[in-house]
């Protein structure tokens, strides 16, 4: 798993490629689930996001639109 952070003028685009050629679910996880709150997180806070297949599985990005530093 590769995880790669850009920065594009004010807004911010992430990407996290696997190997998986199964496809992300958003799932609604339990206060107790130990898998599944990745994407719920994901979809939260990014203004889009998606899923794009990669040469040896996938690849999923997310864009921030306003990034200010704190």
């Amino acid at each position: 798993m590769t995880f790669s952070l850009f920065r594009c003028g004010r807004s911010v685009r992430g990407e996290v490629t696997d190997r998986s050629a199964v496809w992300p679910a958003l799932l609604s996880a339990g206060p107790d689930a130990e898998h599944g709150r990745g994407l719920a997180i994901v979809a939260a806070y990014a203004d889009r996001w998606g899923v794009e297949p990669a040469p040896e599985g996938k690849t999923v990005w997310f864009v921030c639109a306003e990034w200010r530093s704190r």
